[in-house]
């Protein structure tokens, strides 16, 4: 992924926000439900993991605040066969934008 797309990415995710407090682990919080799937579909397209999402409990603490329904709604978002090449992660990504009425 070049720099350009990389960061945009990070931009959607990040403005995406986390989840409440005392949920750890992925069946429990959303928000590392959706890190897992995410870096999952972005290594498989060929694009490495987001340096933003290397450690899925900071990231999901730092965005502590968004609601569940956000995390569900990006997980629905990321659809496996997207997952193989860089348009499909474009493809994700808005939808991942209209999670949060974008």
């Amino acid at each position: 992924m070049n720099q350009r797309n990389l960061a945009l990415v990070a931009l959607v995710w990040v403005a995406c926000g986390g989840d409440g407090p005392g949920k750890d682990t992925a069946e429990e919080n959303p928000c590392l439900t959706y890190v897992d799937e995410w870096t999952t579909c972005t290594v498989a397209a060929g694009e490495g993991v987001d340096s933003t999402l290397e450690d899925p409990e900071a990231y999901c603490a730092d965005n502590a605040d968004e609601p569940d329904e956000i995390w569900e709604c990006l997980i629905e978002a990321i659809h496996e066969p997207y997952c193989s090449n860089i348009q499909g992660l474009t493809a994700i990504q808005g939808e991942a934008a209209a999670c949060r009425g974008y």
